[in-house]
């Protein structure tokens, strides 16, 4: 696992440190797929448009990987719950780029990554 470049952005609105932290931590767990994963950028926006109360809350996590640039979005009523529902379909997006190194032998064989069988 290597070690990414975690910066959390703030758009119109005073974050509570100890969230931000939590942020920061719960961040850290998406480099488990093995992506070599170089930084991620975490936005959090506010929107104080009444007529918007249902997504007032957008999160956006970007992360640069090697070779691709891997985004996903949020939108909820909280903040909480718009993180929530972007990190679950980050999770998913990594999980996919990674699982796309991977092949297989029509399911008879064990999944190998691609760099080792083409050495």
């Amino acid at each position: 696992m290597s070690n990414p470049i975690i910066t959390i952005h703030n758009r119109n609105l005073d974050a509570n440190k100890e969230w931000l932290e939590h942020l920061r931590e719960r961040t850290l767990k998406l480099d488990r797929f093995g992506n070599k994963i170089i930084s991620i950028d975490v936005e959090i926006a506010h929107q104080t448009n009444p007529r918007l109360a249902a997504k007032s809350w957008h999160v956006e996590i970007t992360a640069k990987v090697d070779g691709a640039i891997i985004r996903a979005t949020g939108e909820a009523s909280e903040p909480e719950k718009a993180y929530e529902r972007c990190h679950k379909v980050m999770e998913s997006n990594l999980r996919r780029a990674a699982r796309r190194h991977h092949w297989s032998r029509h399911g008879r064989k064990a999944t190998m990554k691609v760099s080792q069988k083409l050495i």
